[in-house]
């Protein structure tokens, strides 16, 4: 990224720190939160029952959260190789 470019990628709520990475501890905070139907810190509302299972299919694979930027079209499919999804 450039001096004056900045990212839009929204993080995952149960990332608190920020660091694009779920840990054991944020997940069964997150976890605790969605069972006693509480908001969330970062987001002040409640959790959505698809949003833990991601967090949980993230920390099983891992706990790193990775982005895909490649811009692929139907012409060039070349890029997907190099592209990382979760």
């Amino acid at each position: 990224m450039g001096a004056y470019e900045h990212s839009t990628i929204a993080m995952h709520p149960a990332d608190t720190n920020q660091d694009y990475t779920i840990t054991q501890s944020e997940f069964n905070a997150y976890n605790q939160a969605w069972r006693n139907n509480t908001d969330w810190q970062t987001t002040q509302n409640t959790i959505a029952a698809d949003f833990l299972t991601r967090a949980g299919y993230i920390l099983q694979k891992g706990g790193r959260i990775l982005f895909c930027t490649c811009v692929i079209t139907e012409i060039d499919r070349s890029a997907e190789k190099n592209c990382v999804k979760n």
